[in-house]
């Protein structure tokens, strides 16, 4: 459990965007932040995830979900499912919630 945000570092994305989290024992919040634009890799974990967009554009993709997010939008990417993503306008900033919380997060500190 954290009591404040945290810095870690995230093996999907490496030194492309910054991730400061959060986590109480059953739910993560982490802050994302990209300075560029970025395709992620198709990926999926146990983590039923919320995604909202507080900055720039993301172009999601996952089960019949093909759109591009905004400002103020968000979306539930179910537990399991494969998904990808490409950041379209930066800088982007997102809010996601995970749960249960990800433990492979907490165990890759920032340098």
């Amino acid at each position: 459990m954290t009591d404040n945000w945290i810095c870690r570092e995230n093996k999907l994305l490496g030194d492309k965007a910054k991730m400061e989290l959060v986590n109480g024992d059953n739910v993560m919040v982490c802050r994302f932040l990209f300075e560029e634009e970025m395709k992620l890799a198709p990926h999926k974990h146990v983590h039923e995830q919320i995604t909202v967009v507080l900055e720039g554009e993301i172009h999601i993709m996952y089960n019949d979900v093909d759109r591009v997010m905004k400002v103020g939008d968000a979306c539930v990417i179910p537990s399991d499912v494969e998904h990808t993503a490409h950041i379209t306008k930066v800088p982007f900033r997102s809010m996601d919630i995970f749960s249960p919380i990800r433990e492979d997060f907490l165990a890759v500190p920032a340098e």
